[in-house]
């Protein structure tokens, strides 16, 4: 057994709650082209046990300090424009993913605590409830280090719903509310995507991640389609017992997007950062009327694949 399976090996062992920090939390430092420190989150530098305004501006060197030789090692500089993973334990026994990525000088070096997969799995299966196990280790790493992909977007939301509510009971509200939720998240959840989000009425998915498939494009359709049958279907169901439900509206948008798990230290979620083709979908969604579809059609036809490839 290499040492990096002996690393990833000890990475599988759930270490002692009062000696691990917190599965999910990231710590995030920039190293400029003379070897000063540019940028430190405050979670890294509590781990240090320093203040951010004692570190930026020292030189890298004062790492050593804090860090053991082996974590020290894996602050490695790759080739300009590259970047590399290594796995790392400090004195305690805490595994540590670390990435460092070299771009035009600037090192850029995310670490993150893998030692209590328990915690990450968790945080995996909130996205992908019964797929985890499926999910290869490089489908995983954009729960740990973000990255740019190309993929579908969707927000679905229900038209008129402000209005409606405004004259309904609360439980009236959070009725409407699980059982429009539970039509739409089970479509996504049948097409093979990711229900990332929920904002009020709204509904993010993701077409392409956690898990890639080279006809995203062609799912979000699918899914979209079949999310307007199923609320309409909804809206009849409750038109019968003689009330009132609000049809849905969906905008969809494929391009490139920042993928990857985000917030700050104690409360984070896997999305995608607003880019042009996210921002795009929201506002598709947005203009067109309730039952419908916004899209890019002409972009996201480019995108369909004749058969399910992933």
């Amino acid at each position: 057994m290499n040492a990096y399976d002996e690393l990833s090996k000890r990475a599988r062992t759930p270490s002692s709650p009062d000696l691990s920090i917190s599965g999910v939390e990231a710590f995030v430092m920039r190293i400029g082209p003379d070897e000063r420190i540019l940028h430190i989150n405050s979670a890294f530098a509590r781990h240090l046990g320093v203040s951010r305004a004692d570190i930026v501006g020292k030189k890298a060197e004062v790492l050593r300090r804090s860090l053991n030789p082996e974590l020290f090692v894996a602050v490695a500089r790759p080739e300009d424009g590259g970047s590399l993973v290594r796995l790392a334990t400090d004195d305690r026994g805490t595994v540590f993913e670390v990435k460092t990525t070299l771009h035009e000088g600037m090192l850029d070096v995310v670490m993150q605590d893998v030692t209590d997969e328990h915690q990450f799995r968790n945080l995996v299966q909130r996205y992908v409830l019964k797929d985890f196990d499926l999910l290869s280790d490089e489908e995983l790493r954009t729960f740990r280090f973000p990255e740019r992909r190309f993929m579908s977007v969707s927000f679905t939301d229900l038209r008129g719903f402000t209005q409606l509510v405004e004259a309904l009971a609360p439980e009236e509200v959070r009725g409407m509310i699980n059982a429009y939720f539970e039509e739409v998240i089970r479509v996504v959840e049948a097409n093979g995507a990711t229900a990332a989000q929920l904002i009020g009425d709204e509904l993010m998915a993701f077409y392409g991640a956690p898990r890639y498939f080279r006809d995203h494009a062609f799912r979000s359709i699918k899914t979209a389609c079949e999310q307007v049958e199923k609320v309409d279907e909804l809206c009849a169901r409750y038109k019968r017992a003689g009330k009132r439900m609000c049809r849905c509206g969906i905008g969809i948008s494929a391009g490139e997007v920042v993928l990857g798990n985000m917030g700050n230290a104690s409360r984070q979620a896997y999305t995608a950062a607003l880019l042009a083709s996210v921002t795009l979908a929201v506002l598709l969604r947005a203009g067109w009327e309730a039952g419908s579809i916004g899209a890019l059609i002409e972009e996201l036809l480019k995108r369909i694949e004749p058969k399910n490839k992933t």
